[in-house]
């Protein structure tokens, strides 16, 4: 299963590309976007060049568990994403599990590495 983790944000998201049969992350370029329906776009565009088949989303929750505003904002963009990739199966991931070691591991740039270590916590459990 090919997939493609986003680390949303508001002018910049992190990407990362994993497929299931090699089971790595792969830092992609951040995307720069000006809005949330150009992020949606360049992520389409990312889909169908890269034939994905699920998008693993991060969510960024309080300490508390709790849903603020950034989680309203990533799902926004996920419903926007869902608009133009209706085939693609969209999987959300607490961000606070992430294993924060890995940051710094394979990129310099940070918001790919924030999206390398979401979409490793989903190739670990596919092991």
């Amino acid at each position: 299963m090919k997939y493609l983790a986003l680390d949303v944000g508001r002018k910049h998201t992190g990407v990362a590309y994993g497929d299931s049969d090699i089971g790595i992350s792969l830092p992609q370029d951040t995307i720069e976007h000006e809005s949330d329906k150009e992020l949606a776009a360049e992520v389409n565009a990312l889909v169908i060049e890269r034939d994905i088949e699920t998008l693993i989303l991060g969510m960024p929750l309080m300490p508390s568990g709790e849903e603020g505003e950034e989680v309203e904002h990533v799902r926004h963009v996920a419903d926007l994403i869902e608009e133009l990739c209706p085939d693609c199966t969209q999987e959300f991931v607490d961000e606070r599990h992430t294993d924060k070691s890995f940051l710094g591991a394979r990129s310099e740039d940070k918001h790919a590495q924030a999206a390398c270590a979401l979409l490793s916590l989903i190739l670990d459990k596919k092991k």
